[in-house]
C-alpha cells in the first residue's frame, strides 16, 4: 500500500466520506480515485491532469495539496519530459504533416496563379520593335547607322551577338559603323527562360 493510499484512506474516514461522494464534491472522476487509493497509477492520465486532481481532493478533504502532489511523486517518480507527462494533444489540431501539404498546397495555388496572369510575358515570344532601320532591306550613303528600337525591359538584346543595355522604358539607342557594300544586322532578344525573338535588317552602304 502506498503512502498517498493510506493518506487518501485515513481522509477518507475522518471526514466520513465515500468514493461516490468525493468525486461529486471534488469533480473528480471516480476511477481516477480508485486508482489513486489503490496505487495503480498506471491508470491514471498524464501527470499534469493528475496534479489538479490531486489538488481538487485536497481541497475537499482539506489537507495540503503540494504536499499532497509531493507524496504521489515519491511513490512514482515522474518522466519529466516523458510521453506519459505531456497533456493530451488536441483532437482538433492539425498534425504537423497535414500543415505542411496545405502551405504547399496554397504556394502551388499562388505560383499557378501567377503563371495563369503572366503566361504570355514569361513563356511568349518576347517583343522586339525597331523603329530605326524601318525596312528589312534598305540603301544609305552614310557611314554611321542609328540603331533604335524597344524591347520588354527585363529582356535581353544582342545586336549581332554584342549585348546591348536599355533604359527603364526597354528603349535601345546605339550607332553602328557599316562597310561599303551590304551590312547584315541581327536583332536578337532572348528571355529569361529562353524563348527569344529575331529580326535581321540588310543595309546597303553606298558612299
Amino acid at each position: 500500500m502506498s503512502a498517498l493510499s493510506e493518506i487518501l484512506k485515513e481522509s477518507l474516514e475522518n471526514k466520513a466520506l465515500t468514493l461516490d461522494k468525493l468525486a461529486e464534491t471534488s469533480d473528480v472522476p471516480k476511477r481516477y480515485l480508485e486508482a489513486l487509493i489503490s496505487g495503480e497509477y498506471k491508470k491514471l492520465p498524464p501527470a499534469p491532469y493528475v496534479h489538479g486532481y490531486i489538488l481538487k481532493i485536497a481541497k475537499v478533504l482539506r489537507i495540503d495539496g503540494e504536499e499532497l502532489w509531493e507524496t504521489y511523486k515519491h511513490d512514482l517518480p515522474l518522466k519529466i519530459a516523458g510521453e506519459n507527462d505531456k497533456l493530451a494533444s488536441n483532437r482538433y489540431a492539425l498534425p504537423v504533416k497535414s500543415k505542411r501539404l496545405i502551405v504547399f498546397l496554397i504556394i502551388l495555388i499562388f505560383v499557378i496563379l501567377y503563371l495563369g496572369f503572366n503566361w504570355r510575358s514569361i513563356f511568349g515570344i518576347p517583343k522586339l520593335e525597331i523603329i530605326s532601320p524601318s525596312l528589312s532591306e534598305s540603301t544609305i550613303s552614310t557611314s554611321t547607322l542609328k540603331v533604335i528600337g524597344y524591347i520588354d525591359q527585363k529582356d535581353k538584346l544582342l545586336i549581332n551577338n554584342e549585348e546591348v543595355v536599355v533604359d527603364s522604358s526597354g528603349r535601345f539607342e546605339k550607332d553602328y559603323n557599316l562597310q561599303e557594300g551590304l551590312n547584315t544586322i541581327e536583332f536578337k532578344v532572348k528571355k529569361f527562360l529562353g524563348k527569344e525573338n529575331k529580326i535581321i535588317r540588310e543595309i546597303n552602304y553606298k558612299p
